[in-house]
């Protein structure tokens, strides 16, 4: 069986999907009114994992390209986190690693780097993988 190449669309569909479904997961933790966490969690969640489960491409990278896309995205978390030490922005962003979970707003926050972090990593991949990047 082979595989089509995605298009960076798709990838970012797909990424897009596991953002957002990382996102739902934050938002119930929120003290909201009763009926906002149970549509989250009887409605939107369940569609996300549908979505995912029939348009995710993360099982089909290949394994080079999944090494090269988290190896990408810890270096490009290391250059946030020291390339200014003591910049606002590192300052922060270690706050908020080191808390992360607590609050859902630091953890959005946290999240919104891990994830900008993947999404370098995924095109960093893509690029350097080619015809390679999907498991034939």
């Amino acid at each position: 069986m082979e595989y089509q190449q995605p298009s960076p669309v798709q990838i970012g569909l797909s990424m897009s999907a596991w953002f957002l479904t990382l996102v739902g997961a934050l938002i119930i933790r929120l003290e909201l009114h009763p009926w906002v966490n149970t549509v989250i969690l009887t409605i939107v969640m369940p569609v996300m994992t549908w979505f995912l489960a029939r348009n995710s491409i993360l099982g089909s990278v290949s394994q080079r390209a999944m090494f090269t896309i988290v190896f990408a995205a810890a270096l490009f978390m290391t250059l946030l986190l020291e390339a200014q030490r003591n910049g606002q922005v590192a300052k922060g962003l270690k706050r908020r690693l080191k808390a992360f979970g607590r609050e859902p707003g630091p953890t959005a926050l946290a999240s919104v780097a891990i994830v900008g972090s993947l999404m370098v990593g995924i095109g960093l991949s893509y690029f350097m993988n080619g015809p390679n990047f999907i498991e034939a």
